[in-house]
């Protein structure tokens, strides 16, 4: 590889992480490290709202698929633009009013307890229990993402390798800024995606000789291949539908709607709602050339793609590794970016759904006045453990998991230790399946642990650092 390419490539992961380390003590309390104290501007609240839901699929799946089946597919970023903006137009400067009204709530999960006047709590933990079951899924697809996308850009290294490498940067800077650093990185993030999906398809239009000449292309392959359709319409009723169906899902996506609560004026939300969907709407565009334009550049140059998904990545190593290595950096760093985007929302997300339950949104001790609440860190590692866990258990490596050793250390209900000595006892279940419930239940007894911790001190934070890598390092044999 390229040095300047591989150079460009690692400082993008410095800046991320120089991010987490700026907003390191200035997330002293509790709804600074969950939602930024209100205070964000509405270019930072779109930009990273809008990078943290695209992921991976932006540049990876949604061109992978048009590439595959052709135009039928972009029906689902018809639907995802049009969800975008019903979102920000109904729910958003609602939300932001009300979370603040409803005694400052600072997650979806408390904001249904208190708007629901849920004195036992029993909205806040039920809400909490569905977001980490699925989140936990949700972010470690993410870390599967990321690793085989550093294996794609890096050919000669192990995917176990690359994946645990992604999930360790978005942990550690998750972990040290919290909410601030998400949504700054976010933002970042989101013009390195933003330039890569707009530049990509002009380049491939230059390469081929013109739009006419795409397009003729394009139209030559649907006559040779039926299953690549171009025609809109052709595809059928429910597969429009279904697409634009997809658009549905904003208005039920927990790490889009603590950005909407995380604005610093509620009046701003205009502006923030103008300047994502002009993103989402000439990102998707351009996601869908880039798979039809690519489909047309492939053919003509005879090249073997064996996963549609890394269509982009095949262009940027034929057209600019060598040539211009800093520029297909900047790519690559987009390509990463789209994943570690969404996957540290979530990981945020999923962590403080369990650690928002408190008698004052700034009773901490004096002790942490300069540092980030221990248990919020701790259960947001928690969390991150959950996901490599998942992950792991779905790689080429399988681990075995014959005994109790990890959560003996960690006070937890007899409850917990019963379903999971349940799980371990299960013949019914495949010896995979079993491992992956198995950790899952671990992690979560573990999370729950920590969310009834209240320390805050250097010491623990230290402490809690030893075992957090020991239960990684036990992961993994």
């Amino acid at each position: 590889m390229e040095p300047l390419l591989l150079a460009t490539f690692i400082a993008y992961f410095v800046v991320v992480l120089g991010i987490g380390a700026y907003f390191y003590n200035r997330s002293a309390k509790m709804d600074e490290y969950f939602i930024a104290d209100r205070q964000l501007n509405p270019y930072v609240v779109a930009m990273s709202a809008q990078a943290s839901d695209m992921s991976g699929w932006l540049l990876m799946g949604l061109p992978g698929s048009i590439l595959v089946a052709g135009v039928g597919e972009i029906w689902v970023g018809i639907g995802l633009a049009i969800g975008t903006y019903l979102a920000w137009l109904i729910i958003a400067k609602r939300l932001r009013i009300y979370s603040e009204k409803a005694n400052n709530s600072i997650t979806i999960s408390e904001f249904f307890s208190n708007r629901f006047k849920d004195d036992k709590g029993t909205i806040r933990v039920l809400c909490g229990i569905v977001l980490l079951i699925f989140f936990t899924f949700y972010v470690a697809s993410a870390f599967v993402s990321g690793g085989k996308i550093l294996q794609a850009i890096f050919p000669d290294s192990g995917y176990l390798t690359m994946m645990l490498a992604c999930a360790a940067i978005i942990i550690v800077y998750t972990f040290l800024g919290g909410f601030k650093a998400v949504c700054w990185t976010d933002f970042f993030q989101g013009l390195l995606m933003f330039v890569a999906v707009v530049i990509v398809p002009f380049a491939l239009m230059g390469e081929l000789g013109g739009f006419d000449e795409m397009i003729s292309a394009v139209e030559s392959i649907a006559a040779t291949d039926g299953s690549f359709n171009i025609d809109f319409i052709t595809c059928g009723w429910i597969a429009i539908i279904s697409g634009l169906a997809w658009g549905l899902g904003y208005f039920g996506m927990p790490h889009i709607h603590v950005r909407y609560m995380a604005i610093k004026n509620a009046n701003d939300i205009k502006i923030s709602r103008r300047v994502a969907t002009t993103w989402v709407v000439i990102a998707l565009a351009c996601a869908c050339l880039i798979g039809l334009f690519g489909r047309a550049w492939v053919d003509a140059n005879n090249l073997v793609l064996e996963n549609p998904e890394n269509i982009l990545i095949l262009i940027v190593n034929e057209m600019w590794a060598t040539s211009i290595p800093i520029f297909a950096g900047l790519i690559f760093a987009g390509i990463m970016a789209a994943v570690m985007s969404t996957a540290d929302s979530q990981l945020l997300v999923a962590s403080s759904s369990f650690t928002s339950g408190r008698a004052s949104a700034t009773s901490l001790t004096a002790s942490s006045a300069t540092t980030p609440d221990t248990s919020s860190a701790s259960v947001l590692a928690c969390a991150s453990l959950i996901a490599f866990k998942v992950c792991c258990a779905c790689s080429i490596r399988f681990f075995a998991i014959s005994d109790l050793s990890m959560i003996r250390r960690f006070p937890f209900s007899s409850t917990t230790a019963h379903f999971v000595t349940l799980l371990r006892s299960s013949v019914a279940l495949s010896p995979l399946a079993r491992a992956s419930l198995l950790s899952f239940s671990r992690s979560s007894a573990i999370s729950f642990a920590f969310a009834s911790r209240a320390t805050a001190s250097r010491a623990s934070r230290s402490s809690f650092s030893r075992s957090f890598a020991a239960d990684i390092a036990f992961c993994l044999s």
